[in-house]
């Protein structure tokens, strides 16, 4: 069907298909030789047909719509949330954290994050990093600033030494260790190499067993509160615990001949006792890492290391109080902007209700249902819509039964007219937004309060935040924490998709069926993913170099990256094609190494 428009050319087809038929020519259908009533004919049916084409192209986007919402998870089509990597000061020992832990920024727009899972932190604080002929103090801004010059001979080159303070004073059986670089260039050309660090304690060739996962300790979380929540963000936190992976290694088995100790025993003939005891008053845990040779020295006195740092998701618990009708209620949620998930709900006698995936309303009482996208009309026409159709269709007939003279009906007709017209008025006076989240509880208790639990999330918005950015803990978490650092920027937030988003998407899932296997499978995921900043994504079989000590060149997989957005700096293209390296790795098979780069950019990610 062609792509009709716009009125006008509508009209000019058929002025020229009546010029054809009539054997009129086109010298005198442009000076106008057509009768003026067939001009205006052919105007109202212009008119008309564009009200049916519009119509239809109406229903054909609403009909892919819902058919991607009835396919695709409310994870994909709907908001995903900014995440980043948090480093949290305690006060204290090893400690539990857990989701419903939160933080926020401080200023006016507030942005909140919260734990991808749930973490034990260790308590515990880099003092020291040791390279070469430096011993480098962590400041109170997370910078390594040279405390001492080695004199003598210097460490050799590709170790690494780390002093740990432990608040127990005692060693502790794991760690968990945050590596990262301040440049993002650093970060891609390093970060596949940590997993290759040999970790040893105090006593020369004890070495430990890493682990580069940060596992999350779902044994911790209460069910009754996060049975519902977690359904819904199990698969969002596993992502973002994903991307953080390169960053984060265990070390285990640290009690098996590790103690606490001033300095290092081998260093007792690299620098004088005097300022050794200066330096280094207090007994701490001292971690040797022996790196590969891929990291350079350079990289290594560049190199960050922290404990205490858990990723985290911008996500937000939020409470709304509001009176419950008995037995049965529909209850909208005024705070919905954004909304992700309900935490739980909460009667007036403090009976937490169950959500109808796990009890049906036929089953009993103290349930709840959430209604949120699947029961939009169709036409997507709202009550004022409707009303303002019916005075329209209204005064059509109206005038149609005036012209039968038919009186007792035109009185009838009149009456309703007036009433419409009166509540069209005062409808046009209210301001506020009809909620568009709502559940339908079915209680048995007479109480008049409902207690809702949900989560929302910014965003986009939540996107940019930099890194050493303060977040202030909340009064409700489970413990108290001096201070909260974000370490790395915050990314990867993207609004609710729209039509075309959820349309590409559709696509995506019919085509891959959400795993990267084929080269045209990476494609898709990865234009999909960029949108419109990219022209195009091309894929292509190629060569790279293996990360271990022995490995030589390797099969890999070569997605490039055409760029739409030219003003973009180094910086975000190297955070765009990490994103979409992350997504297709999740996605991936992992049969084959890969490599993301963009187009006019000398790197490779």
């Amino acid at each position: 069907m062609p792509n009709l428009e716009t009125k006008e050319s509508i009209k000019s087809r058929l002025h020229k298909e009546a010029a054809r038929q009539w054997g009129v020519d086109e010298i005198d259908l442009k000076n106008g030789s057509f009768d003026p009533l067939v001009d205006l004919l052919f105007g109202a049916f212009a008119t008309e047909t564009e009200k049916i084409w519009q119509e239809i192209e109406s229903s054909q986007s609403h009909t892919v719509k819902r058919m991607a919402e009835a396919v695709l998870p409310e994870t994909i089509t709907g908001i995903i949330p900014a995440h980043s990597v948090l480093l949290i000061k305690t006060n204290s020992g090893p400690i539990e954290i857990t989701p419903s832990d939160q933080f926020t920024t401080q200023g006016n727009n507030q942005i909140t994050m919260s734990p991808a899972g749930s973490f034990r932190l260790s308590g515990a604080t880099v003092r020291f990093i040791v390279t070469g002929s430096r011993i480098d103090k962590v400041s109170a801004t997370f910078q390594r600033e040279t405390a001492f010059r080695i004199p003598g001979k210097p460490i050799e080159q590709q170790i690494c030494w780390v002093a740990i303070e432990t608040p127990e004073k005692e060693v502790p059986d794991q760690m968990t260790l945050f590596f990262n670089w301040s440049a993002i260039a650093d970060q891609s050309k390093n970060l596949p190499y940590i997993p290759l660090i040999k970790f040893s304690n105090s006593a020369p060739g004890t070495f430990t067993d890493p682990i580069q996962h940060y596992e999350s300790q779902d044994r911790i979380v209460p069910m009754e509160n996060a049975e519902n929540k977690r359904d819904f963000f199990k698969p969002i936190e596993e992502s973002v615990r994903e991307s953080y992976n390169a960053h984060f290694m265990t070390v285990t088995k640290l009690k098996a001949g590790s103690e606490l100790e001033n300095y290092p025993k081998e260093w007792s003939a690299m620098m004088p006792e005097a300022n050794a005891k200066t330096l280094f008053p207090d007994k701490l845990l001292w971690i040797k890492m022996r790196c590969p040779a891929s990291i350079t020295p350079v990289a290594l006195d560049k190199m960050e290391v922290f404990t205490n740092c858990v990723p985290v998701l911008n996500r937000k618990l939020v409470h709304q109080r509001g009176r419950l009708q008995p037995l049965f209620n529909v209850y909208g949620l005024k705070d919905d902007d954004g909304f992700m998930a309900i935490e739980k709900v909460v009667n007036g006698d403090g009976e937490t209700l169950l959500s109808t995936e796990k009890n049906k309303f036929a089953s009993g009482q103290n349930v709840y249902a959430l209604r949120n996208r699947g029961v939009a009309r169709f036409d997507k026409r709202d009550a004022f819509q409707s009303l303002n159709d019916v005075t329209a269709k209204m005064r059509d007939d109206l005038a149609a039964f005036n012209a039968l003279d038919i009186s007792i009906v035109s009185n009838h007709l009149d009456k309703i007219n007036q009433s419409v017209s009166k509540l069209k008025e005062h409808l046009d006076t209210f301001d506020f937004a009809l909620p568009q989240v709502y559940i339908l509880v079915k209680t048995r208790s007479a109480g008049t309060i409902l207690d809702v639990y949900f989560w929302t999330s910014e965003g986009e918005k939540a996107n940019g935040l930099r890194a050493l950015t303060k977040l202030n803990a909340a009064p409700t978490n489970q413990f108290k924490a001096e201070a909260s650092f974000l370490m790395l920027p915050t990314n990867g937030g993207r609004a609710p998709m729209d039509d075309v988003q959820m349309q590409q998407a559709l696509k995506e899932t019919l085509l891959t069926r959400g795993r990267a296997v084929t080269i045209e499978d990476y494609r898709t995921i990865a234009q999909n993913y960029l949108g419109d900043s990219a022209l195009k994504v091309e894929v292509k079989k190629g060569l790279g170099i293996g990360e271990g000590q022995k490995e030589g060149l390797r099969f890999a997989l070569d997605v490039l990256i055409f760029p739409n957005i030219e003003d973009q700096n180094d910086e975000y293209w190297m955070r765009q094609a990490r994103l979409v390296k992350n997504s297709l790795q999740q996605k991936s098979v992992g049969m084959m190494p890969l490599y993301v780069s963009v187009h006019g950019f000398n790197w490779k990610m």
